[in-house]
């Protein structure tokens, strides 16, 4: 009789093991109730099955077995009569191709084929333009008209300014100028590219026979009673 009741409550024993759920890990008694198995742990992973490629291959197991490929580095899944790398299969491949008449041809994921205008201005030679984005049309586009827009100088700061605003620094393209002028005193008054003045007393020199400005404008020349000419060159002042 105790033999009967033993395998009795063994029986059901394993049946309601059959039937239960299992909880690993972290706080074992709550497990959600559509879980079958549930892990749980803070510091602490699962890890998958780790094989090469030639282990991998000699497995033919149910669809959706997961295993580690350590040859690859990646996740495998088994699709049913095929290992299938998880990592390129969400990849999706597109391309674009020019075409010759003016358009492109766009292939997406699912292989469908979609041509793509370019957009194009035309000159319809009588002032207008028409648009054509590759979908739609609009036109004449007049672009027919002036502005009237007053320029001015400044002298002070070599400076062309637009009306409505913009400049352009012409410093860099005028010309530097200087000037040496003969007094009535027997000196010379030379004036820089910065509008400086320097006097120039050559009343202290020797008995000049002739004292000429040359042309370069920037040497003065001079004949003693000798006839030797002298040059003072007036850029080192």
């Amino acid at each position: 009789m105790n033999i009967r009741i033993t395998l009795i409550l063994l029986i059901l024993l394993n049946f309601s093991t059959l039937l239960g759920q299992v909880k690993i890990g972290d706080d074992p008694n709550f497990i959600d109730s559509s879980s079958l198995l549930e892990l749980q742990s803070a510091d602490k992973v699962f890890v998958l099955t780790r094989i090469s490629d030639a282990q991998m291959n000699l497995i033919t197991p149910l669809t959706g077995a997961m295993v580690y490929n350590t040859d690859q580095n990646c996740v495998y899944q088994y699709n049913g009569s095929a290992w299938e790398s998880l990592c390129t299969a969400a990849e999706t491949i597109t391309f674009i191709v020019e075409n010759t008449d003016g358009t492109f041809t766009y292939t997406n994921e699912d292989n469908v084929a979609v041509t793509i205008s370019k957009a194009q201005l035309t000159n319809n030679g009588d002032g207008t333009f028409t648009f054509n984005n590759g979908n739609t049309t609009s036109g004449p586009i007049n672009f027919v008209g002036t502005d009237d827009q007053q320029l001015s100088f400044n002298p002070t700061t070599s400076e062309l300014s637009l009306e409505n605003g913009g400049t352009v620094d012409l410093s860099l393209l005028t010309e530097s100028l200087t000037t040496i002028v003969e007094n009535s005193n027997g000196t010379f008054t030379y004036t820089d590219e910065d509008g400086s003045t320097t006097i120039i007393d050559i009343t202290n020199l020797e008995t000049l026979t002739t004292i000429v400005l040359n042309a370069d404008d920037t040497n003065i020349d001079y004949v003693d009673e000798d006839g030797s000419t002298t040059q003072l060159d007036l850029t080192n002042i």
